[in-house]
């Protein structure tokens, strides 16, 4: 939310640099004078300019238009349109980074669901769905405090890797067996150290692997007793599926990751939701070819069915974008799915 617009000779770019959180986005009148994504939100009246952050951090529109204006003068364009280009490209970024973990990785992301967390990502969710071919945005019912839930829920687990560089013809079993289990006490040493018992720990073996006149390793995983046989086979059909085909050359074990763990054991309900000082109603908000149009406001804790865009669903710490063309529905643990409505 707080990358910076610029706009250049080759037209807008957003990012890399950003206001971070001091000062922050011009929006939150804290000093920040340069032009962010959250302002273009703000413009586009995605954002509630009638509740505070933290009680403390409001929203200033009128900032957040005099940062866009030179921007909307030498584009020839509207602060509307301009803010909307600013959204387009954000979301065009972001498909990009999406197509370099799918495609490049063999997979097709639009058989996916887009996981869209944190107090920004659930209003560029539908867009980004859209421009990429995705079907289906699921918002975790504790969105905005979805990576720090991660943290306190993760398995308790240290990973070690080694280069080892060992041809699979005439392979050294032995040799390579005996740092394999060198690698996996330490990672297992830490978590021992804990107070974790052995029965308690976890191994995943995964082998980083290619052909020998290759530069990039593909990660394949294996178990013990090592079967050289199966890692061979299991390392062509992965490459098959990465790059569309896999040969008789020969091929190598480049290095070797180990990763210990406890798996977490952490049980977690429905987060509480905070009680809003602000109704439901209308606000004039903008998506693309809908300017300006009466959009329902939803506290989200009262959501129980499902609700056609356009409409913002809000609560104490994020918003959720639900434009013209997409649905929002709720499960009974809290979380949005976002789908597309029928035609």
């Amino acid at each position: 939310g707080g990358s910076i617009v610029r706009n250049g000779p080759g037209g807008l770019t957003v990012g890399p640099e950003s206001a971070g959180s001091e000062p922050g986005p011009a929006c939150y009148a804290r000093g920040g004078h340069e032009p962010t994504i959250t302002d273009a939100n703000a413009v586009l009246g995605y954002l509630n300019p009638e509740t505070k952050l933290g009680e403390r951090i409001g929203i200033d529109l009128d900032s957040a238009r005099r940062v866009i204006q030179p921007i909307a003068q030498a584009l020839g364009l509207s602060l509307t349109e301009t803010a909307l280009g600013i959204i387009k490209v954000a979301n065009a970024t972001m498909a990009r980074a999406l197509r370099r973990v799918t495609v490049e990785r063999g997979i097709d992301g639009r058989d996916c669901t887009l996981l869209a967390f944190g107090g920004g990502g659930p209003m560029h969710a539908a867009g980004l769905a859209d421009l990429y071919g995705l079907a289906q945005v699921v918002v975790p019912s504790a969105s905005s405090a979805f990576s720090a839930l991660g943290c306190l829920t993760a398995d308790f687990s240290f990973l070690q890797q080694q280069t080892l560089r060992a041809a699979l013809d005439g392979i050294d079993l032995a040799r390579v067996s005996e740092r394999i289990g060198t690698l996996i006490d330490d990672a297992s040493a830490p978590l021992i150290a804990n107070g974790v018992t052995g029965a308690e720990i976890q191994v995943e073996l995964v082998a980083l692997m290619r052909y020998a006149a290759q530069n990039d390793a593909v990660p394949v995983s294996f178990a013990l007793p090592l079967d050289v046989a199966r890692l061979k086979q299991d390392f062509l059909a992965r490459h098959h599926e990465l790059f569309g085909y896999a040969t008789g050359e020969p091929c190598v074990i480049e290095s070797v990751r180990v990763q210990a763990r406890r798996p977490s054991t952490t049980v977690v309900g429905r987060p509480a939701t905070a009680v809003r000082a602000v109704s439901s109603g209308k606000r004039i908000c903008s998506f693309e070819g809908f300017h300006e149009i009466a959009t329902a406001i939803i506290d989200r804790a009262s959501l129980t069915e499902t609700v056609a865009g356009p409409a913002i669903v809000e609560d104490a710490w994020s918003t959720v974008v639900v434009p013209p063309g997409w649905q929002a529905k709720p499960d009974l643990s809290g979380n949005l799915f976002l789908t597309r409505r029928a035609a």
